[in-house]
């Protein structure tokens, strides 16, 4: 009887963990690479730009298959993954991502202006652009 239980036992131990194995193993991640928010025309919410940045670092690792590289990228690589992603080529550069994401702040007279952009370093993925307005800094993080 003790033997049957231990067996028992084990054997739903080993279907409960070959389950977990096959969906680590199936999961696919994205590879994103986030580079320096543009704080040229954010007026006296410049010193926002590492908090906000931050926050969406945040809120991009909490999505499942989502994988952040922390990687520095140069003006000239950006600027070729951009025109790339905007004429819809693939650009061959040493760096290995699914996406880049750009960002930059606008001072407006009512709050800020947050924009975000996911260029998808493939072809066949559309650019993605979300834009959002904080009356103030106190609403930026509900917003």
């Amino acid at each position: 009887m003790r033997y049957g239980i231990l067996l028992v036992t084990f054997f739903s131990c080993l279907v409960c963990l070959t389950g977990m194995v096959y969906g680590v193993e199936g999961a696919s991640s994205q590879k994103i690479i986030m580079s320096t928010f543009d704080v040229n025309s954010a007026g006296t919410y410049a010193y926002l730009r590492d908090g906000v940045q931050s926050m969406l670092v945040s809120r991009l690792s909490t999505i499942e298959g989502a994988e952040l590289l922390d990687q520095k990228v140069s003006a000239g690589v950006l600027a070729r993954l951009k025109k790339g992603a905007e004429e819809g080529k693939d650009i061959p550069v040493e760096i290995e991502a699914d996406y880049l994401v750009t960002g930059a702040l606008f001072a407006l007279t009512r709050g800020l202006n947050i924009q975000v952009v996911f260029y998808p370093l493939s072809q066949g993925v559309e650019i993605e652009r979300f834009s959002v307005v904080a009356e103030n800094d106190a609403a930026i993080i509900p917003t």
